[in-house]
């Protein structure tokens, strides 16, 4: 189950080893918002986010079908993701277009459920560090200490299903390299 955050000083305790001031104002900003984490950067860094898919696999679980799926979010290389993103989607909840979209693996899940105008919102906010050398391979960075956020996808009324970003300081800083 996740558990939302009550205590906004939390993540400026966990942020507070970030020494470069912009990283550390943008991780803010990553883990306090409640709205789209693909517009976000898209904004920050004045170009489109591009998703390298790592894994993707339909599973059904009792009578309902979920997609799992590991994604590496970029910018200008693959080699240099700024977010590595796991999902367990609905596939009950979601339009034929979407699951069409998501089971090509091109277009960050943001761009997929804002694209009809529908408003993208996160409940159960849960934000935690990790010291995970695997998952700091996936995001080809140097040091193991990362940040994850992890919260329940909303787009409009429908649950769309549980999402997990993690990054650190040194793939947060890809959001201003060309």
């Amino acid at each position: 189950m996740i558990k939302k955050l009550v205590r906004p000083l939390q993540y400026l305790w966990h942020t507070r080893g970030v020494k470069d001031r912009r990283c550390r104002r943008t991780a803010r900003r990553i883990l306090r918002m409640t709205g789209s984490t693909t517009r976000l950067l898209e904004e920050l860094s004045g170009r489109k986010l591009l998703v390298n898919t790592e894994f993707q696999k339909g599973m059904i679980t009792g009578s309902e079908a979920e997609i799992v799926r590991m994604t590496r979010l970029y910018f200008s290389s693959v080699e240099s993701p700024v977010i590595l993103s796991i999902s367990s989607l609905a596939a009950a909840n979601l339009t034929e277009r979407e699951v069409g979209d998501i089971r090509g693996g091109q277009i960050p899940l943001g761009t997929i459920f804002s694209s009809n105008g529908n408003t993208l919102w996160k409940s159960g906010i849960c934000f935690k560090t990790l010291d995970d050398g695997r998952l700091a391979r996936k995001l080809n960075v140097a040091d193991s200490r990362l940040f994850s956020k992890e919260y329940v996808l909303w787009t409009g009324d429908r649950r769309v299903g549980i999402i997990k970003e993690i990054f650190n300081e040194e793939s947060v800083m890809r959001i201003w390299r060309r």
